[in-house]
């Protein structure tokens, strides 16, 4: 039994159906079944205008409300200019870091250091210095031996015969001394070799520590190259 007189049918376009409970919408005020009610069922032109007038809000921001910056704002960009490096800073800054690694100290250490005396060079070598604890005092003559990049301090009578001293270190150093190899003793900025055939008193200009004008790198405390050369076989 059909009751066409009771409930209504929905408006919206291809539905018509007949509902005995019908919803009105409180925006467009018509007609429409369970399943269209909502507002995005039957595209409300409610929907339709807040989309727009939104959408229209959002074109009516002008551009440079994003773009331009507050004035309350910090300026970052003087900031990062200011530690914008010039390419001759750069280059200062790696010749420094490279001369400070090459060293073994910092830059400030650089700026400071101080040469160290003579006199207190001196002393630390007697401290460290290694020989014949027979020699008096008075006698010793204290000197560095280099071989191959190593330093060895040691302490020999300053009336020794040099040529026989060089021998005495290489037996030290355990170096082969072979009736071919000869050891001499060579300042360390010279080409020739000390006469073996003088004493280091000969040699030095007076008896003092640390003066010698006849030769002026060899000195109580001095650095002396051992250096080794072979004698060609007699046939």
């Amino acid at each position: 039994m059909e009751l066409p007189h009771i409930g209504k049918c929905c408006t919206k376009k291809g539905c018509q159906q007949l509902d005995f409970l019908p919803v009105i919408c409180k925006h467009c005020r018509h007609v429409f079944c369970s399943l269209h009610a909502s507002i995005t069922e039957h595209s409300c032109s409610y929907e339709r205008k807040t989309n727009d007038r939104q959408q229209e809000g959002i074109n009516m921001v002008p551009i440079s409300f994003y773009t331009k910056p507050s004035r309350d704002a910090p300026n970052h960009s003087s900031k990062l200019q200011k530690n914008i490096l010039s390419t001759e800073q750069i280059q200062a800054l790696t010749t420094l870091k490279h001369t400070s690694s090459t060293t073994g100290g910092s830059p400030s250490a650089l700026k400071h250091k101080v040469r160290i005396s003579p006199k207190i060079e001196l002393m630390r070598l007697k401290a460290r210095a290694t020989g014949n604890g027979s020699i008096d005092v008075v006698d010793r003559f204290y000197l560095s031996v280099m071989w191959k990049g190593k330093s060895a301090p040691v302490y020999i009578n300053r009336n020794a015969l040099v040529g026989s001293s060089a021998m005495q270190f290489a037996r030290n150093l355990h170096l082969s001394t072979l009736p071919g190899n000869i050891y001499r003793l060579k300042p360390l900025n010279a080409d020739d070799t000390l006469p073996s055939n003088k004493t280091f008193n000969e040699l030095l200009a007076d008896t003092g520590d640390l003066t010698s004008s006849s030769n002026p790198e060899l000195f109580n405390g001095c650095s002396l190259e051992l250096v080794c050369f072979i004698a060609p076989k007699s046939e």
